[in-house]
C-alpha cells in the first residue's frame, strides 16, 4: 500500500525536488497510479474504512452494504464494490500487521540495547 507508506510526505518531497531542481527519489519516480475508473473504489475504501469495529479489524460487510445503499449501488456493481473493498482491506490489514510487527521488533531491540540504570535490590 504505497499510499500508507509514502503518501503523507509525497507531495512535500515532490514540491521540494521541483523547487530545488532535483530528481525525484525512486519511490516517487515510480509512483503507482490508479487505473481509469478506480478512483471511486479508492475513495469508497477510505470512507468505509472508518467503519471498522473499534478502529481495528476488517471492514464489516454491513458497512459496505450501507455505503452501497446510500449511493444506490446494486446488482453486479454492488458485488464488484464488495470484492474490490475486500481486496483493498486485505492488503491494508496485511500492511498494518506487518507494520505493528516491525515496530514491536524495533521496540524489543531498543529495549535490549538499553543499559540497566542502577543496581537491583534483592528481596530477602
Amino acid at each position: 500500500m504505497w499510499t500508507l507508506k509514502h503518501g503523507k510526505t509525497a507531495d512535500q518531497i515532490e514540491e521540494q525536488a521541483e523547487a530545488n531542481n532535483m530528481p525525484l527519489p525512486p519511490h516517487l519516480e515510480n509512483k503507482p497510479e490508479l487505473g481509469l475508473g478506480l478512483g471511486f473504489y479508492w475513495e469508497a475504501f477510505w470512507s468505509i474504512s472508518s467503519c471498522r469495529p473499534q478502529g481495528v479489524g476488517p471492514i464489516e460487510w454491513t458497512a459496505i452494504d450501507s455505503y452501497a445503499r446510500r449511493y444506490k449501488i446494486v446488482g453486479y456493481e454492488f458485488e464488484r464494490l464488495v470484492a474490490i473493498i475486500n481486496k483493498l482491506d486485505e492488503a491494508f490489514m496485511n500492511y498494518s500487521s506487518q507494520k505493528v510487527e516491525t515496530n514491536r521488533n524495533k521496540g524489543l531491540k531498543h529495549k535490549a540495547k538499553k543499559p540497566l540504570g542502577g543496581k537491583m535490590k534483592m528481596k530477602r
